[in-house]
């Protein structure tokens, strides 16, 4: 079995979740892709556990004071580059489509329609 798993790395608890469900799937025999997204590649750290994991912008929403700025973050949200990251995606040799939060995984998911109809369904 072939999986691709959008984490939102944004924080860090959907990251400690992927590497406790890395570890699992691994064990189990399972092939698994990681794309993370939220933060510079730059600023991740003990990453290991994903091998040769995937990168991309992706979206995030820019805080002050534990509010949204709303400003900060259409201005950081870079339309184009997200829409060229979700067309970039394929997940033909893939059976299963899991995405924690991560909305570049998601929204290539919904735009070429992988559901339960298709070979890659995909879970939220």
């Amino acid at each position: 079995m072939k999986i691709f798993y959008g984490v939102q790395g944004t924080g860090n608890g959907h990251i400690t979740r992927a590497r406790v469900m890395a570890r699992e799937l691994y064990a189990a025999g399972i092939e698994v892709t990681f794309l993370f997204s939220g933060r510079s590649i730059d600023k991740f750290f003990d990453m290991e556990i994903f091998n040769h994991f995937e990168w991309r912008q992706g979206l995030t929403f820019n805080t002050d004071n534990g509010k949204v700025n709303y400003i900060k973050t259409v201005l950081d949200a870079h339309p184009i580059r997200f829409v060229r990251d979700i067309n970039t995606l394929d997940f033909d040799e893939f059976d299963l489509l899991i995405t924690d939060f991560e909305p570049v995984t998601s929204w290539a998911a919904k735009l070429k329609k992988k559901d339960n109809r298709d070979r890659a369904p995909i879970c939220f």
